[in-house]
């Protein structure tokens, strides 16, 4: 095995570790940003 390959397998980790990342963010995002719309929705009914 070259240091070459080497190299490429750590890029390829990297890239995926990278996308799992962005993968979970967005879905934490999401879950975050529907929690809050909900919020908001359930104190707009109480206020009336």
């Amino acid at each position: 095995m070259s240091t070459s390959q080497q190299a490429e397998m750590q890029i390829e980790k990297f890239q995926k570790l990278k996308e799992n990342t962005f993968a979970l963010f967005i879905r934490f995002f999401f879950s975050y940003f529907f929690i809050f719309i909900y919020s908001i929705n359930i104190s707009k009914c109480f206020d009336k």
